[in-house]
C-alpha cells in the first residue's frame, strides 16, 4: 500500500494524528534505543528513535526529522 492509500485509509477510519518510528541497526545486529529524560511522560523508560507527524508532513519526511 503507498503512502496517499495509508493516509487516506487511516483517516477514513478516524484516525487524527500519526507517529513514526524508526529501529536503527549496525551490521552486528545492535538497536539504537533512546533513554526519555525525566520531564517527559514515562521518564527512564527507552524506546526506539521517533515522534509525532506534523498535519500535512509526508510520513517519510517526518521519520527523517525525527531521528535527526
Amino acid at each position: 500500500m503507498d503512502q496517499d492509500s495509508f493516509l487516506s485509509q487511516a483517516v477514513s477510519d478516524g484516525r487524527t494524528g500519526f507517529i513514526v518510528r524508526a529501529v536503527l541497526r549496525t551490521p552486528d545486529s545492535r538497536a539504537l534505543l533512546l533513554k526519555r529524560s525525566e520531564e517527559e511522560e514515562l521518564p527512564g523508560f527507552y524506546e526506539v528513535p521517533g515522534g509525532e507527524v506534523e498535519p500535512g508532513e509526508d510520513l517519510v519526511l517526518a521519520l527523517f526529522r525525527e531521528v535527526k
